[in-house]
């Protein structure tokens, strides 16, 4: 259902009506990538949504760059991706239990994603994607 979410969203926004703003920009230990935090205004004349997304850029190859993760959240704070170096290549990245998510990758570049929930409840997590008629999250323990 999520997966259907946003291909009528993608659509409705043709990819086009979409402004970016960096809220926070974190530097791997060893300098070599940097991991940001990136709100996103998407507008059309039907609709406006509010994502939050979690990018991954490398600092020595300009043309590396990719989007890691977004959370549909409507901008609000308390429901933001929080990020945090816990080595030069893992990035962890923590989001609320009930949160409505597009996993684009779970490793990039030799960096891998560690995704949390806060709090940890996978039997509650469960319980909420049901009842919003949504797959459960078996796809996030894919390495694409």
């Amino acid at each position: 259902m999520a997966a259907g979410v946003y291909a009528v969203i993608e659509r409705i926004f043709d990819g086009g009506g979409c402004t970016g703003t960096d809220l926070t920009q974190l530097a791997s230990p060893d300098g070599a990538w940097a991991a940001t935090v990136v709100e996103l205004w998407c507008e059309s004349p039907f609709v406006t949504g509010v994502d939050t997304e979690v990018r991954l850029d490398s600092a020595l190859d300009r043309t590396r760059s990719a989007e890691i993760l977004s959370v549909e959240n409507g901008g609000h704070v308390e429901t933001r991706p929080q990020i945090v170096w816990t080595a030069p290549n893992v990035l962890q990245i923590t989001v609320r239990n009930f949160s409505i998510l597009k996993v684009l990758t779970r490793q990039y570049g030799g960096v891998s994603i560690d995704l949390r929930f806060d709090p940890h409840d996978p039997a509650a997590r469960a319980a909420w994607l049901r009842t919003h008629d949504m797959e459960p999250d078996s796809d996030l323990e894919r390495e694409w």
